[in-house]
Formats: structure tokens, sequence, C-alpha cells
């Protein structure tokens, strides 16, 4: 992945990885992973539509938004070559399971720093990433697990970015003015 990646460019990688994971499928895996990318679709418009209703008040740039769309896009042409189908032993149950609880705690804490607006595009797009790890499901528990992370990660560093482009927004705290000092002509 190039540093500076283009939305056009990741779009093309996408495109590219795409036909080769489908090539190189079953006729019953290619049509798990066409559900799974329709999915992932739909994560990603809404994903794409919350982060912008939350950016401007949080006070985080446009550019900032598509730097992450573009890093979800080039993230989507990795996982072709990681979806294969698997099934889980116990522990690595229980690692999703602690993944998932630490993407519950993050999206709760992203949720309170949103407006009204903010909180049900976030909502939506939670929703329809939902879909995308269900529609994954195939793919085994490691790869939804590696999904789960990610999102988490996605949102740990939106909030991370929210409370520190609202703390740079407001300025430095405001202290009060000492009290007077009662002493002061006195000197």
């Amino acid at each position: 992945m190039a540093a500076a990646q283009t939305p056009r460019e990741a779009d093309q990688e996408l495109n590219a990885s795409y036909k080769e994971a489908i090539r190189t499928l079953t006729p019953a895996a290619r049509e798990k992973l066409r559900k799974a990318q329709r999915a992932w679709l739909a994560f990603v418009e809404k994903n794409s539509a919350a982060m912008r209703v939350a950016a401007q008040p949080l006070g985080i740039p446009p550019a900032r938004c598509q730097d992450v769309e573009v890093k979800e896009v080039v993230n989507r042409s990795m996982d072709f070559g990681s979806s294969n189908e698997s099934s889980a032993g116990a522990q690595l149950k229980a690692h999703f399971q602690r993944v998932d609880a630490d993407l519950n705690a993050v999206y709760e804490r992203c949720l309170a720093l949103l407006s009204p607006e903010g909180k049900a595009a976030l909502r939506d797009a939670q929703r329809a990433w939902i879909e995308y790890r269900d529609a994954n499901s195939p793919f085994g528990t490691e790869f939804i697990a590696g999904l789960t992370v990610r999102r988490a990660d996605q949102l740990t560093e939106f909030y991370v970015e929210s409370t520190t482009a609202s703390t740079i927004a407001k300025g430095p705290p405001k202290t009060e003015p000492p009290p007077p000092d009662p002493f002061e002509r006195a000197r």
C-alpha cells in the first residue's frame, strides 16, 4: 500500500484483488464472497456518511474522513488473500468474544461524543458493519475476529481524534484568575 494512495488507486486495487479472489474460488465460495462484498459495500457507504456527519462538529477535517475511507478500501483488498473457510476452536472463539467486547466498549464511547444525528448515523453504520461481519462468517472465526479488531481500531482512532480535535478547538483550559492579594497595596 502506498502511503498517499488516492481513492481511485485504492478502488482499482480493490477491484483487481476481488477479481483475482473470485477467479480462484469454487462456485459456492464465490457466492459467499459476493454476499460478503455486497455487505461490505453497504457498510462502507453508511460508515462514510456517519463519519462526515460526526466529523464537522468534532473538528475533524474532511480530508481525514477520506483517509479513513481509503484505508478501509485498502484493508478490504488485503482481506481477499486471507478469507479462507475454517472452523474455530474454543480458544479462537474466546478471542473473538474479547475483541467483540472491546468493540462494543469503544462503540459506546463514540456514541457518547455525538449529536443525536451523529448517533443515528453511527448506529446505521454499525448495523451495516454487523451485517458485513456476519456475511463473512463462512470464512471462519479467525477472519471475523480480524474484522472486529480492525473495526474496533477504526472506532478507537475516531474516538481519540474526536477528543483531541475538540480539545484543540476549545483551546487551552480556562483558568480562574487568582484571588486578589489583600496585601498588594501595602507592598
